[in-house]
C-alpha cells in the first residue's frame, strides 16, 4: 500500500514532466515560426551593423500586430455586409542616446507628434524574405528619424528651463522573458459563419416593421490579434488575444425629430461563450420597448446636479475620468490633463473604493475581461496594480516611461496594433 508522501512525490514528479514537456514543445514551436525568428535574425543583423555607426542605438525593438478579423452586419433581417481581412502592422522602437535622455524625449513648446516612426504595414504572408526587407526599410528609417530627432531634443534642452520631471526616458527591465503561443487560424477559430449570418437575421428582423425605427441592425466581429515581439535585451513573446463582439444597435426618431439611438453589445473569448438565442431576442424587444418610451418622454430641460449613471454607462464613464489619467506617461507629458501627477498619498475618491488593475485576471465571475494578456508590448510581464486603496491614490499603470516616484515598469505598456 502506497503512503501519502509516495503519492505525493509521484504526482510532483507527473507535473514537473507535463511542465517540461510543455516547455520544450513551446521552443520547438516557436523555432518553426517564419515570424518570430526572422524577427530574430534581422534583429540581430540590424543590431551588428548600427554598431559600427556614429550614433549607436542602446535599445531597438520589433512589434508585428497580425490582425484577423470576419465582420458581418446585418440590417432589417438581411445581410448588409459579411466580409474578412487580414493585416500586419510593424512598429520599431529604436532609441539612440541612453536611459536618462534619448530620441523619445518630449521637445517643449512645439507641435511635435512622433517621437518614434510610425506603423507600417507589412505583409502578411509567412515569407521570410518579404519580411525581412519589410524589418530593414523600417529599421533603416527608424535609425534615421532617431538620430536627427535626439539632436533636436538637445537643442531644445538648452534652450528651455529645466523640467519639473527629470526622470529618465526609458527604464530598464526584466524584459528577457520568453513566451510562445501556437498561430490560430480564423477557419478554425470561426468555422460557423454561414450560421451567424442566420443568427443576426434573426436578430435584426425583429426592427422590420417598427415605423419609428429608422435603423435596426445586428454586428459581429470575430477577432485574432497575433502579437510579436522581440528586443535586443532578448525578448521572444508571441502571444494572441482572441475575443468576438455582438453589437444590436437601434436608432428612432421622435415626432420633433430628435434621433434616439440605442445599443446593446455582448463580448466574448469564443463564439460560443456569446449568450444564445432566446437572450438576444429578449434585450432586441426590450430595445424597442425602450425607443418607444423615450419618442413619448418629455424633453428634460438642462440642469446642473446629480446623476444616476447605468452600470455600463457608469463604467465607460469611470474608465474615461480615471483609468487613462492614471497612466503613468501621461503624467510626464506636459501636454496632458495631469490630472494626478501630485496625488500620490491623497484622497482622490471615497474611502469605501479601491482600484485595482490586473491583466492577469481573465475572468470576473463569470464574464470574460478584455483587459487580460500574460507580457505587455515592451515585453514586461504584466502585473496587478493597485491604484487606489480606501480611496487614496497609490499608484500608477507604468510602461518603460518613468516618472517622478516612478521608475520601473509595472507591465501595462500596452496599446492597439500599430500604435505606440
Amino acid at each position: 500500500m502506497h503512503s501519502i508522501s509516495s503519492i505525493k512525490r509521484s504526482l510532483a514528479f507527473f507535473f514537473l514532466i507535463l511542465c517540461c514537456s510543455a516547455q520544450a514543445w513551446a521552443q520547438e514551436t516557436a523555432s518553426n515560426d517564419v515570424v518570430i525568428q526572422t524577427m530574430k535574425s534581422e534583429l540581430a543583423r540590424e543590431q551588428a551593423a548600427l554598431a559600427q555607426q556614429p550614433a549607436t542605438p542602446y535599445y531597438m525593438s520589433y512589434n508585428i500586430g497580425d490582425e484577423q478579423n470576419v465582420s458581418i452586419v446585418s440590417s432589417y433581417g438581411a445581410i448588409a455586409k459579411s466580409d474578412s481581412t487580414h493585416r500586419r502592422t510593424l512598429l520599431v522602437d529604436l532609441r539612440v542616446g541612453d536611459y536618462s535622455l534619448d530620441n523619445t524625449h518630449q521637445i517643449r513648446a512645439s507641435n511635435d507628434m512622433f517621437a518614434r516612426s510610425g506603423a507600417r504595414s507589412i505583409p502578411f504572408e509567412d515569407n521570410a524574405e518579404s519580411l525581412k526587407l519589410a524589418l530593414w526599410r523600417a529599421t533603416n528609417e527608424s535609425y534615421n528619424t532617431a538620430t536627427e530627432r535626439l539632436q533636436q531634443v538637445r537643442t531644445n534642452k538648452t534652450v528651455k528651463v529645466t523640467e519639473e520631471d527629470t526622470s529618465g526616458d526609458f527604464s530598464n527591465a526584466d524584459a528577457a522573458n520568453h513566451y510562445y503561443e501556437p498561430d490560430i487560424a480564423m477557419a478554425g477559430y470561426f468555422p460557423n459563419k454561414k450560421e451567424w449570418e442566420a443568427r443576426l437575421n434573426k436578430y435584426s428582423a425583429l426592427f422590420a416593421g417598427q415605423k419609428d425605427i429608422f435603423e435596426g441592425k445586428a454586428m459581429l466581429e470575430a477577432n485574432i490579434v497575433r502579437k510579436y515581439f522581440v528586443s535586443t535585451e532578448g525578448g521572444e513573446i508571441a502571444s494572441n488575444q482572441l475575443y468576438v463582439r455582438l453589437m444590436v444597435i437601434a436608432t428612432a426618431k421622435a415626432d420633433d425629430g430628435m434621433e434616439l439611438p440605442l445599443y446593446k453589445s455582448y463580448f466574448a473569448y469564443t463564439p460560443s461563450d456569446l449568450p444564445p438565442d432566446d437572450t438576444i431576442l429578449r434585450d432586441v424587444r426590450d430595445m424597442i420597448a425602450t425607443l418607444e418610451k423615450l419618442r413619448d418622454a418629455p424633453i428634460v430641460d438642462p440642469f446642473t446636479g446629480p446623476a444616476i449613471l447605468s452600470g455600463g454607462a457608469a463604467g465607460v464613464f469611470f474608465h474615461e475620468i480615471f483609468g487613462h489619467r492614471d497612466e503613468g506617461h501621461r503624467q510626464k507629458n506636459e501636454d496632458e490633463g495631469q490630472t494626478f501627477k501630485k496625488k500620490i498619498g491623497q484622497q482622490i475618491l471615497p474611502s469605501f473604493i479601491d482600484v485595482y488593475f490586473d491583466p492577469n485576471q481573465k475572468k470576473y465571475g463569470n464574464t470574460d475581461l478584455l483587459g487580460y494578456y500574460k507580457y505587455d508590448d515592451e515585453g514586461v510581464k504584466g502585473q496587478r496594480v493597485d491604484a487606489v486603496q480606501n480611496g487614496v491614490l497609490k499608484s500608477f499603470l507604468m510602461s518603460r516611461s518613468p516618472i517622478e516616484g516612478f521608475s520601473h515598469s509595472n507591465g501595462h505598456g500596452r496599446a492597439e496594433p500599430g500604435k505606440l
